[in-house]
């Protein structure tokens, strides 16, 4: 996870990220880049993106993280039983899913950005945390295609060390 943000930091492309709460407008930027009418709430992020949304900006990428996120995601998988519980995402995960999963994938042109890339930095966030025998699936994810243990469990390619 450190590498990811030394490469995403130190690369030659910019990654804005606009974190806000519910309660608060969205930055000129979001508003403007989302296509979104002036004086839009976080909450409307909250509840149409799940907590946070990733699209190109001009040579990078420009992330929306919600800091008190309500959504309620229900692709966490507990490896042990195959079981999945609903959880709502933390800002340190949506960022990672959002500007290293999304964006930095994105600005890599990595075939997976939308979808496995970011997953699988939600669910490396989780692993940093202890949750070993937990991952995203990615069904609530929009493809909505579910990664197994193993898929989910992987790091995107451009983030391997070399």
């Amino acid at each position: 996870m450190a590498y990811a943000y030394y490469l995403a930091i130190n690369g030659a492309d910019a990654h804005y990220v606009d974190m806000t709460f519910t309660y608060e407008t969205l930055n000129s930027l979001s508003i403007s880049e989302l296509g979104l009418a002036a004086g839009t709430k976080g909450k409307y992020a909250d509840d149409n993106y799940g907590g946070g949304v990733n699209t190109s900006y001009g040579m990078g990428t420009l992330s929306v993280v919600i800091l008190d996120s309500k959504a309620d995601i229900g692709d966490f998988t507990y490896s042990q039983n195959g079981v999945d519980y609903p959880r709502r995402s933390m800002p340190a995960e949506l960022l990672a899913h959002e500007m290293l999963g999304h964006g930095y994938g994105r600005v890599k042109r990595s075939i997976s950005y939308g979808h496995a890339d970011a997953v699988q930095m939600s669910t490396l966030y989780w692993r940093t945390r202890g949750y070993i025998n937990f991952y995203r699936n990615g069904s609530w994810h929009g493809t909505q295609v579910r990664l197994n243990s193993s898929q989910a469990n992987s790091i995107p390619n451009h983030f391997i060390y070399r």
